[in-house]
Formats: structure tokens, sequence, C-alpha cells
């Protein structure tokens, strides 16, 4: 049960840092398109 949720969390940690990539990506794309 531990390891379970161990990977979820970790699983979890993994797919915010995807949003975080991409968000960051998508505003410097911006950036650079509008100036």
């Amino acid at each position: 049960m531990r390891g379970c949720g161990s990977t979820n969390t970790n699983a979890q940690t993994t797919y915010k840092l995807k949003q975080l990539v991409i968000l960051s990506l998508i505003l410097f794309l911006e950036r650079v398109y509008l100036y």
C-alpha cells in the first residue's frame, strides 16, 4: 500500500512538472511572437 501510494504521488509530480514545462514553453513562444 505504501509503495503504491509513493508511485502514485511520483506520477502526479511528473504530470505537474510536464504541465509546468508546457505552460512555460507556450508563454515563451507567445512572447517571441508578440515582440
